[in-house]
């Protein structure tokens, strides 16, 4: 007892290293990009050619006015003009300023939105992805249960009832079946959700040309639509055929083995639905 408290504790002081590592990487690479952005921001100029060219000229206007209008009023207020001039690219710099952070603000609340809806698109994936793992569980059940079948026959002295015998025996795999059919259906639906999900970014923040690429019509979109519900229908033909067709070829003549056959086989199933929905 000793001992495995002792590999207990050793496992969770790994595992947490382990978590505490993958943070610090996460932290790490978030400063490295948020320094590269700062780089790339730094480099740009702050002021637009024209803007740096009419403040030169400013400049240059109030300097020169006392050489070019000597003994005039001009002199007197030109060089007011000129801060006022200056000032007044200062406040235009500013509005354009402001407006840029604005759009970004707006922006960056869409995206947040974008990431919520997104998020809940995700959670009903994973609420209907839920049922997979006990969709294996029940097959994998199944097919011990069929493998018992013979047994329990045996143990009960029950041989002699063909209808009661063949009932048992087809029992097991016919929950197996159906259990991979389920796991297939909440596949189809989690792919669904998933692909609402994804498309929720790709639609709100793709381009007006990558847009007109990939617009449908009316026509076009119901028989996407058509295409997507028999496709759906045929995967669920696909997870409810092979295991009794394998199992009625192969299984021999004896019922029992091919009904360990096919619970088996749609235990499989409903394990690589498993998979695919992850």
């Amino acid at each position: 007892n000793n001992n495995n408290n002792n590999n207990k504790k050793n496992n969770n002081s790994n595992n947490n290293k382990k978590d505490s590592n993958l943070i610090t990487l996460a932290l790490t690479t978030l400063e490295k990009d948020m320094s590269l952005l700062d780089n790339l921001a730094s480099l740009q100029p702050q002021l637009s050619g024209t803007e740096v060219s009419l403040l030169i000229g400013s400049v240059l206007a109030s300097g020169m006015g006392p050489i070019v209008f000597p003994g005039t009023s001009v002199t007197e207020v030109l060089a007011p003009a000129a801060a006022a001039f200056t000032a007044s690219i200062t406040i235009g710099s500013e509005y354009i300023g402001k407006v840029a952070v604005a759009d970004g603000k707006e922006i960056a609340a869409n995206t947040i939105q974008c990431a919520a809806e997104a998020e809940a698109l995700l959670a009903n994936a994973e609420r209907v992805k839920a049922i997979t793992p006990l969709c294996v569980g029940v097959g994998a059940t199944a097919a011990s249960l069929s493998l018992l079948a013979p047994t329990i026959i045996e143990a009960l002295n029950i041989g002699n009832s063909v209808q009661f015998v063949t009932e048992l025996y087809l029992f097991c795999p016919l929950v197996s079946v159906l259990a991979a059919a389920v796991a297939n259906l909440a596949l189809e639906e989690t792919r669904g959700f998933a692909t609402r999900a994804i498309n929720i970014g790709v639609r709100r923040f793709a381009k007006s040309g990558l847009v007109e690429r990939k617009w449908l019509s009316s026509s076009e979109q119901v028989q996407k639509n058509s295409k997507s519900k028999t496709d759906r229908w045929l995967s669920f033909a696909w997870s409810v055929l092979p295991a009794p067709i394998v199992g009625s070829v192969v299984g021999g003549p004896g019922l029992s083995t091919k009904c360990i056959i096919v619970a088996a086989l749609a235990a499989a199933q409903s394990a690589y639905f498993l998979a695919l929905s992850e």
